[in-house]
């Protein structure tokens, strides 16, 4: 996985989602990260993200909180 780091594919696919959900209409693009997941959130913040809350997202029997960032 560490081999795909900084070589600007993250910064590409959120660009290029971030053109979808223009394209189709939307005026907003939230997300949801795994609070302990540093890397994504530092990546999140300079693409300009910034945290508004949290959410509970379950999976199975466990409960993860994670950050959701506009």
């Amino acid at each position: 996985m560490e081999r795909f780091y900084r070589k600007g594919i993250g910064f590409r696919l959120m660009n290029k989602a971030e053109k979808e959900v223009l394209e189709n209409g939307y005026k907003k693009f939230n997300l949801e990260v795994y609070v302990y997941n540093a890397r994504a959130i530092a990546f999140y913040k300079r693409q300009g993200y910034k945290s508004i809350g949290t959410a509970d997202f379950s999976m199975e029997s466990n409960t993860y909180k994670s950050l959701v960032m506009k």
